[in-house]
């Protein structure tokens, strides 16, 4: 995962998420780059346990399959709105594109509780095919990741304590690890802009 924030009170930042391994060293690579104060580190937690994940909510929504809402026009294309439940009561709504030469291509994707939207991101390159999916999930070598977290200089940006992470974000990893991979893909998703 990536987000880019260009307007922030340090100036531009990057923050990269990196969840992956097999067989017992699975790991979480977290990345900032502060661009303007050219700081940036990198630390690797192991991949986070159980703690604070709704299971049951997850289990519940990932039997659940995305299903067609509405048709709409956004940007000049007509997009399918299709949508499905996630854990803790939220929904995504995800714009696909209906006419243009891709016509998978997510546009839009809205996370919703109680009818209300708590996030929309908009998706300006959607990619399909086998090249849009980088199978090393290794982080590279110029972030110098440090396995000790108790390290981390940038711990204001919440990377110190994994117990800290938002919830969402630690029901994401839970699905990648235990739901199938269609769910999984959805708490993903909405976790854009986050």
């Amino acid at each position: 995962l990536r987000d880019v924030q260009q307007e922030t009170k340090v100036g531009p930042v990057v923050v990269d998420l990196v969840a992956g391994g097999s067989n017992g060293t699975e790991y979480v690579h977290a990345h900032v780059d502060l661009t303007v104060q050219d700081e940036q580190q990198c630390v690797t937690y192991p991949y986070p346990t159980r703690g604070g994940v709704d299971e049951e909510s997850l289990d519940a929504a990932s039997e659940q399959a995305l299903t067609f809402f509405a048709v709409t026009e956004l940007h000049g294309e007509d997009c399918g709105i299709f949508i499905a439940p996630l854990a803790r009561g939220r929904w995504i709504h995800i714009w696909v594109d209906m006419e243009s030469d891709h016509p998978d291509a997510f546009l839009r994707t809205e996370v919703r509780k109680a009818g209300i939207i708590r996030r929309r991101t908009e998706i300006l390159r959607w990619h399909t095919g086998p090249d849009a999916v980088q199978q090393n999930m290794s982080p590279p070598t110029e972030w110098a990741c440090e396995r000790n977290p108790a390290k981390a200089q940038l711990a204001h940006f919440g990377l110190r304590d994994m117990e800290d992470w938002n919830v969402e974000l630690m029901d994401a990893l839970h699905a990648l690890r235990v739901q199938p991979r269609g769910f999984a893909l959805l708490e993903v998703l909405a976790l854009a802009g986050d």
